[in-house]
């Protein structure tokens, strides 16, 4: 008998693992990605991502989620030459394609140099705030 509610706890906990996973996934904002650029030489192993978001309510949290779901992505990389994963990484997100263009009016960036320890995020208040109006 023991055994059966051992069995049934262990199948709910991995059922409620996967649906928060899920969920989690489920709520990052939809995105495209323009363009993905890699340096690969001896002193750095670099990627620079243009992201595209596509949907229509942005607010700064999930902008910051979608940042760090991308880093984290992109921090996994392999196939790099002369490291192993990317020592350097740039992720900007825009709300357009013409600002992606002009590559200075992201709504939000994450970065990571060489001698980081963590990644950087910053939020463009005047972008978020311009979709209001």
């Amino acid at each position: 008998m023991k055994t059966i509610q051992f069995t049934f706890i262990l199948v709910i906990g991995l059922i409620l693992t996967n649906c928060t996973h899920n969920t989690k996934t489920q709520s990052l904002l939809n995105y495209t990605i323009l363009k993905d650029e890699v340096y690969d030489a001896p002193i750095k192993a670099q990627v620079a991502l243009k992201v595209l978001i596509s949907d229509t309510t942005i607010t700064k949290q999930k902008v910051r989620e979608l940042l760090t779901s991308l880093y984290d992505k992109t921090i996994k990389r392999t196939g790099f030459k002369y490291h192993s994963n990317p020592t350097n990484i740039f992720i900007y997100a825009y709300t357009s394609k013409e600002k992606a263009e002009s590559g200075d009016l992201w709504i939000g960036m994450i970065w990571k140099s060489y001698d980081d320890t963590q990644p950087k995020i910053r939020i463009s208040d005047t972008q978020l705030n311009s979709l209001t109006l």
